[in-house]
């Protein structure tokens, strides 16, 4: 069974949610990640809800059908007290699962605002102790910036698209310089942080 449910936070925005399972059942909260909404966790949650838990999937502030914030509060602390009402609201000590930005917010909340909320916490795609220094690019990594190629994005059930890929990427946008620009090639076997993809 699955529900459409709204909270509303402390700076009255509408959250939005959706409740699986027997709401009698242990709460888990699934928190996605920026740029994603609550569906993205649809499929987990749904086999979560068919294991025995009542599975929550949120969309953030300025996410799916969430409100956006008027005053462009999208700082982590506003994430996580949003997190903070619906936790006291839902009730019974859910289990929290954040990916990326939703795993920050989940640090913060029971790092720093309300330690004993939560019955347990998985971070997906991010981790509580970043390295400062970050790691930099090897040199033959780098091309001219700004340059476009042509390639082909396809994806399961999915009709081909021809797109031109800005290869180049900032090392601050990266997380992993100072700031210079720097451009990744198109490989499949290179990560390439934060590209860019224009459909032609």
């Amino acid at each position: 069974m699955e529900s459409k449910v709204t909270f509303t936070s402390r700076d009255g925005l509408t959250l939005v949610a959706n409740r699986r399972g027997d709401p009698a059942d242990p709460n888990v909260v699934f928190l996605h990640g920026g740029g994603q909404t609550r569906h993205s966790w649809g499929g987990t949650a749904a086999a979560v809800a068919a294991a025995g838990w009542c599975a929550w999937t949120v969309d953030s502030r300025g996410h799916g059908e969430s409100d956006w914030s008027p005053s462009g509060d999208y700082r982590l602390g506003s994430f996580a007290a949003d997190v903070g009402v619906i936790v006291e609201e839902i009730g019974g000590r859910p289990a929290l699962i954040g990916a990326s930005l939703g795993g920050l917010t989940s640090l913060l909340l029971l790092g720093r605002d309300s330690p004993g909320v939560a019955s347990g916490l998985v971070l997906v795609d991010v981790v509580p102790n970043m390295e400062k220094k970050g790691r930099r690019v090897s040199p033959a990594l780098r091309k001219p910036p700004n340059r476009l190629r042509p390639t082909t994005i396809t994806g399961s059930g999915r009709r081909h698209l021809t797109a031109c890929e800005r290869t180049s990427v900032s090392e601050t946008d990266a997380g992993i310089g100072t700031g210079t620009p720097t451009s990744f090639p198109h490989d499949p076997t290179v990560a390439r942080p934060r590209s860019t993809i224009r459909i032609c």
